[in-house]
């Protein structure tokens, strides 16, 4: 297994969807994804700003996102996996499918 850096190239920014929907305890259900672009490279050991690990992607650029429940516009519960993309057109996808699952378990816990 090869040990890489990831290094975030620019700003991570946010998208956060309202589902127009509240849990039993009267919060606003929602999502957020984040969302950023990374160079991965070989880790030689020197200091380099990132964060070295060993998985099988390849080196080279990655659009980056990531997902996360949201109450009342807040963070609930653990965030997703974060999913690395060769093309900003497979991460929209993406996001659509996560977005979509995240509607179908927010109608699930709506208030009754």
């Amino acid at each position: 297994m090869q040990v890489k850096i990831q290094r975030i190239d620019g700003e991570r920014t946010s998208r956060v969807v309202t589902f127009e929907q509240s849990d039993e305890k009267g919060r606003v259900i929602g999502a957020r994804v984040q969302l950023w672009i990374c160079e991965e490279r070989e880790y030689t050991g020197e200091s380099e700003w990132g964060w070295a690990y060993g998985d099988s992607s390849e080196l080279g650029s990655y659009f980056v996102m990531m997902g996360n429940a949201t109450r009342n516009g807040k963070d609930y519960g653990a965030s997703g996996p974060r999913r690395m993309f060769r093309t900003e057109a497979e991460r929209e996808a993406a996001i659509a499918e996560y977005l979509k699952g995240a509607r179908a378990r927010a109608r699930k816990h709506r208030s009754r």
